[in-house]
């Protein structure tokens, strides 16, 4: 197991973390109606993927058929604080699939992936133990209110069991399904996953969020920049997110693609953002969904 240099901030908590969890861990499945965690299997899921698309596809979920990217010259670029910059009106594809991410005692960000679901991080989903954070709820295109009264609850959360116990970048992500086919109103990302490192390299990003240092999590904002350097499950780029942004989605610029879920962002001396790699386990839970 392996650390980092320098010490990762996420929402707030400021700590060294492991690079990469040591092995592959199970994936978990929390029900809120029972309020019990099983053991997803994998293989099984796999295979209900293939019979019923006859294959199973390697590398990108499909794009909502609605969906289409929103011009830059649709943005409202006027406020800017550093780095980041105000979504003028986040009703605008694509920033109207992202969510404000809300719990009893905190906020994040997140964004839709299909019809009923919704990624975020693992730690805008789940406390330090393990526990389903109370209360918990998203909202899309949320702008100092919610937007169109759309807001959800949550039916299932789907993470690693590896997150628990070493908070890792690579680990840092949950698939939400929510109690409401929500996706069907304002679309999803469509998702792609790299099979090498190299390949993410240089690829110009948007990293989008909802920060709380930036007028209380109650806009939207994103932060522009190159992904610098790729891991197996995670990578740095000069897109630097904010505390509250963490859940947002790491949207490749030329297809409004998401390819990673914002995890935090080195302090002391790197202007670096911190992204958890979108994989191919991620892919196939989207998948079985649809």
């Amino acid at each position: 197991m392996k650390e980092i240099n320098n010490r990762i901030t996420t929402d707030g908590i400021s700590y060294f973390t492991t690079k990469e969890p040591e092995k592959k861990g199970k994936i978990l499945q929390v029900d809120a109606k029972t309020n019990t965690v099983t053991e997803v299997n994998m293989e099984e899921l796999v295979q209900r993927i293939i019979t019923r698309q006859g294959s199973l596809p390697t590398s990108t979920v499909a794009y909502n058929v609605t969906d289409k990217f929103v011009d830059k010259e649709n943005e409202n670029t006027s406020s800017k604080v550093g780095t980041l910059i105000r979504v003028g009106d986040p009703t605008y594809i694509p920033y109207i699939k992202v969510c404000r991410v809300a719990w009893n005692g905190g906020s994040g960000s997140g964004y839709m992936v299909g019809r009923n679901l919704l990624l975020t991080a693992a730690h805008c989903f789940l406390d330090n133990n393990g526990n389903v954070l109370p209360e918990w709820t998203c909202a899309p295109a949320y702008n100092y209110g919610v937007y169109d009264h759309l807001i959800s609850g949550w039916q299932q959360g789907i993470y690693g069991a590896n997150w628990i116990s070493t908070k890792s970048a690579s680990e840092d992500w949950c698939i939400v399904v929510l109690d409401w086919n929500m996706g069907d109103r304002v679309g999803w990302f469509g998702c792609q996953s790299y099979g090498s490192n190299s390949e993410m390299n240089n690829i110009f990003v948007h990293s989008i969020g909802y920060p709380a240092t930036l007028e209380n999590t109650q806009y939207q904002y994103y932060s522009s920049g190159n992904i610098l350097n790729t891991y197996n499950g995670y990578f740095d780029m000069s897109a630097k997110p904010k505390e509250g942004m963490s859940g947002g989605p790491i949207m490749k610029w030329s297809d409004a693609v998401a390819i990673g879920i914002n995890h935090g962002y080195y302090d002391d001396s790197v202007q670096n953002g911190v992204g958890c790699r979108i994989h191919q386990e991620i892919i196939n839970i989207i998948l079985s969904h649809q």
